[in-house]
């Protein structure tokens, strides 16, 4: 069975870089502005608050505590977030030796780097995150991400050879690790999403289906056929979990495919249109538009 996560994570070219280390001492507040794309961080040392703009409570982070970022949304970290903030690109513009620090950079210690995504697909995966996936030093299943945390962290300060390909893909693993906490914590009251309904059984393989056979002419009744369901209960179900009819998530999961394929060389749109299962041009760029909301001619790669 296909792993939508996977295939996501393919999709979107996700590639993750690592980024400046940061210390900070004495009192110190430090504002970052809005970025690109998920921002993975581990706190190696200290204490310090995190406010992320929009929200009224701030997170605690401490010593061995791995968060992640994902809608690019500005924030305060620091010691006492009354304090005037220093922007972060000045702080980080001075950075030597891959460190930036403020203050007397004693205190407190934080590593991390950034997963890049497809831009115009980036929401199909930050849309099924929290502005912040949490995971705590001692939380059930935080071992992987220290351990990979604990390698990385030699690799940086060791400089060895290759140790910028190696530390940027443990950052990767670590990323990944984060997602996958957050798919397996139980949480009350969130939104629909592809993401969470990997974890309900039948709708779980409705997905992976979907992912393994994305050209086959999927019908209702077989796909609750294959979840041995009724095709009224399978819809309900589906859709309250999902966000999406089960149909709507097909056409949906397409385009996402037929867009990165109209980026390949030899990305000719007729044969495209065809291969996922349109009968005209014209019929392939509707559906098109009504997931991107602009028609396939507009992304088409120079190259093609």
């Amino acid at each position: 069975m296909v792993d939508p996560l996977s295939d996501v994570l393919e999709l979107l070219g996700a590639h993750s870089l690592v980024s400046t280390g940061f210390k900070a001492g004495g009192p110190w507040a430090l504002q970052v502005p809005s970025f690109r794309g998920l921002k993975f961080n581990a706190v190696l040392k200290g204490e310090a608050r995190l406010l992320i703009d929009g929200q009224v409570e701030p997170i605690v982070l401490r010593s061995g505590d791995c968060f992640m970022l994902s809608r690019g949304t500005p924030f305060v970290l620091g010691c006492d977030l009354e304090l005037p903030a220093e922007p972060a690109d000045g702080v980080f513009a001075a950075a030597r030796h891959g460190t930036a620090v403020l203050g007397s950079g004693e205190d407190f210690h934080v590593v991390g780097g950034k997963m890049v995504l497809d831009e115009l697909s980036e929401p199909l995966l930050t849309d099924e995150l929290p502005d912040c996936v949490l995971l705590r030093r001692e939380t059930e299943g935080a071992q992987a991400v220290q351990w990979l945390l604990a390698r990385f962290v030699r690799e940086i300060e060791g400089g060895g050879a290759g140790s910028g390909v190696v530390a940027g893909t443990l950052m990767h693993l670590m990323f990944i690790e984060l997602v996958r906490a957050h798919l397996s914590s139980h949480r009350e009251g969130i939104r629909p999403g592809w993401m969470d309904a990997q974890r309900d059984d039948r709708i779980g393989r409705a997905l992976g289906l979907i992912h393994a056979r994305p050209v086959h002419p999927w019908t209702l009744a077989e796909l609750a056929d294959a979840c041995s369901m009724s095709r009224s209960s399978f819809a309900e179900r589906f859709k309250r979990k999902v966000g999406f009819t089960a149909l709507d998530y097909v056409v949906r999961w397409r385009m996402q495919l037929a867009r990165r394929d109209l980026g390949l060389p030899m990305g000719n749109l007729a044969l495209i249109a065809e291969r996922y299962g349109y009968s005209s041009v014209s019929a392939f760029g509707h559906a098109f538009k009504r997931v991107f909301g602009t028609t396939p001619g507009q992304l088409r790669s120079p190259r093609t």
